[in-house]
């Protein structure tokens, strides 16, 4: 393994179980056994190599590639479907790994990495999503509501990694876990597609 990658994954392990303003360049040089210049090198200072750690971390978990479109034809219900299909399956993948802990914690706790993060990874992400809706949606959406649909629809994936310990405390069953994401993105659809149905949602509607 390079320095690099030997300091890269240590500093995930690390940020993620201690955050950023708790964690030490020296303990990070320590656990991956290189030296204090070898980050300056790298990564240019303790900011930059915490922005490629979370950067890192999210690519780690993204396994499998975005369902687009443009990859579904044009078909919207079925790109619709897929794009459930694979963020739930990110969501409930099992593990509690570094990369989703640090990813868990930057999400809980914002560092100025997170605009770099939004604006190279997870923008996009959200972009896909949009474009589907956009073509799902009848009649069409206005820019306010079908951003509502899209946050709605990642929140309902999203929960199951970001409340994955609360979820697993509740005294209901039975338990869900990650054999159950066939039936959690059935769920997500079932609601979107019956959203995305009706009409635009008014602030007057919200309000009441």
């Amino acid at each position: 393994m390079s320095s690099r990658n030997a300091i890269l994954d240590a500093a995930t392990t690390i940020f993620a179980d201690k955050g950023f303003e708790a964690t030490s360049i020296r303990e990070i040089c320590a656990a991956a056994e290189a030296n204090l210049a070898a980050v300056n090198y790298h990564f240019g200072s303790k900011a930059g190599l915490y922005r490629e750690a979370v950067l890192d971390a999210y690519h780690k978990v993204s396994t499998t590639e975005m369902p687009t479109l443009a990859g579904c034809d044009g078909d919207g219900d079925a790109a619709l479907a897929a794009w459930i299909d694979w963020y739930v399956a990110r969501s409930v993948r099992p593990g509690r790994d570094p990369a989703t802990r640090l990813l868990l914690r930057e999400a809980a706790q914002p560092s100025e990495a997170l605009a770099g993060v939004v604006e190279s990874v997870i923008h996009p992400v959200y972009r896909g999503l949009e474009e589907i809706v956009a073509t799902v949606a009848d009649p069409p959406l206005d820019p306010r509501t079908r951003k509502l649909q899209c946050l709605s629809i990642i929140g309902q994936c999203l929960v199951h990694r970001v409340c994955r310990e609360m979820i697993e405390r509740l005294p209901v069953e039975p338990a869900l876990g990650p054999d159950d994401a066939a039936a959690i993105s059935a769920v997500v659809l079932a609601n979107t597609r019956a959203a995305l149905r009706r009409a635009p949602i008014s602030p007057q509607e919200s309000a009441s």
